[in-house]
Protein backbone atom coordinates (compact mmCIF):
# COMPACT_ATOMS: atom_id res chain seq x y z
CA UNK A 1 0.00 0.00 0.00
CA UNK A 2 1.57 3.59 -1.07
CA UNK A 3 1.00 6.67 1.19
CA UNK A 4 -1.42 7.78 -0.46
CA UNK A 5 -3.75 4.89 0.27
CA UNK A 6 -3.20 3.14 -3.42
CA UNK A 7 -2.69 -0.98 -3.41
CA UNK A 8 0.14 -2.22 -5.51
CA UNK A 9 -0.27 -5.76 -6.31
CA UNK A 10 3.22 -7.71 -7.43
CA UNK A 11 2.65 -11.48 -7.54
CA UNK A 12 5.12 -13.79 -6.94
CA UNK A 13 7.71 -13.91 -9.60
CA UNK A 14 9.80 -11.07 -10.93
CA UNK A 15 9.04 -8.80 -8.42
CA UNK A 16 12.17 -6.71 -8.78
CA UNK A 17 11.11 -5.80 -12.21
CA UNK A 18 7.83 -5.44 -12.10
CA UNK A 19 8.23 -2.68 -9.85
CA UNK A 20 10.86 -0.73 -11.23
CA UNK A 21 8.88 -0.59 -14.23
CA UNK A 22 5.71 0.81 -12.11
CA UNK A 23 7.82 2.85 -9.94
CA UNK A 24 9.48 4.58 -13.18
CA UNK A 25 6.08 5.27 -14.54
CA UNK A 26 4.34 6.48 -11.76
CA UNK A 27 5.02 10.08 -12.26
CA UNK A 28 3.62 10.02 -15.37
CA UNK A 29 0.66 8.25 -14.21
CA UNK A 30 0.13 10.51 -11.72
CA UNK A 31 0.09 13.37 -13.16
CA UNK A 32 -3.50 13.58 -13.99
CA UNK A 33 -4.91 15.52 -10.91
CA UNK A 34 -8.39 14.51 -11.83
CA UNK A 35 -7.58 11.27 -10.59
CA UNK A 36 -6.41 9.27 -7.80
CA UNK A 37 -4.54 5.78 -8.26
CA UNK A 38 -6.79 3.21 -6.06
CA UNK A 39 -5.07 -0.31 -7.36
CA UNK A 40 -2.37 -1.05 -9.51
CA UNK A 41 -2.05 -5.50 -10.35
CA UNK A 42 1.80 -5.69 -11.64
CA UNK A 43 1.32 -9.42 -11.98
CA UNK A 44 1.01 -8.89 -15.99
CA UNK A 45 4.17 -9.98 -17.82
CA UNK A 46 4.66 -7.06 -20.40
CA UNK A 47 2.29 -3.96 -18.09
CA UNK A 48 0.11 -3.63 -15.55
CA UNK A 49 -3.61 -3.10 -14.88
CA UNK A 50 -4.65 0.37 -12.97
CA UNK A 51 -7.88 1.09 -11.59
CA UNK A 52 -9.14 5.25 -11.00
CA UNK A 53 -11.08 7.19 -8.61
CA UNK A 54 -11.81 10.28 -9.23
CA UNK A 55 -10.97 12.96 -7.00
CA UNK A 56 -13.89 15.55 -5.78
CA UNK A 57 -13.98 18.55 -7.69
CA UNK A 58 -12.83 20.85 -3.79
CA UNK A 59 -10.16 18.49 -4.24
CA UNK A 60 -8.75 19.59 -7.47
CA UNK A 61 -9.65 23.65 -6.55
CA UNK A 62 -11.84 23.54 -9.38
CA UNK A 63 -15.64 24.51 -9.06
CA UNK A 64 -19.04 23.66 -11.23
CA UNK A 65 -20.83 26.97 -12.22
CA UNK A 66 -23.73 26.69 -13.49
CA UNK A 67 -25.05 29.54 -16.51
CA UNK A 68 -27.43 32.20 -14.85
Amino acid sequence: VLSDGAEVIVGRSDARPRLSRFARLLPQLTAQPRQLLRRADLRYTNGFALQWMDVPAAATGTTSQGNT
